[in-house]
């Protein structure tokens, strides 16, 4: 893709020219911006709404019970899901194994 100087350093006229052209596209409206993403969806079998969920997942923003406890801190806990925290990786790297850490429910 060609360097473009930015819009700042341009000429009334070039800036003019530009106006003209941009403006169609705005009148348009959004929904017909798309129309190149949704021919090549079409290419292949599937459209704009194929790609978008219905619905938001049963599990979204439930909460999950911690799994894990710090040895050091109890205050800090995790459910074994998403990126581990700092403190249980260093725990790991110190020797610990997750098991170690596990949140017993007897």
């Amino acid at each position: 893709m060609p360097h473009r100087p930015p819009l700042s350093s341009r000429s009334a006229p070039e800036l003019k020219r530009v106006k003209t052209m941009v403006e169609p596209a705005i009148d348009v409206g959004p929904e017909r911006l798309n129309s190149g993403g949704d021919a090549a969806l079409a290419k292949w079998g599937f459209s704009l709404q194929d790609l978008k969920p219905s619905r938001p997942s049963v599990l979204a923003g439930t909460k999950v019970p911690a799994k894990y406890r710090d040895p050091s801190n109890a205050a800090n806990v995790w459910s074994g899901r998403g990126r581990a925290p700092s403190w249980f990786t260093e725990a790991l790297q110190a020797g610990l194994s997750p098991e170690d850490m596990l949140i017993r429910t007897e």
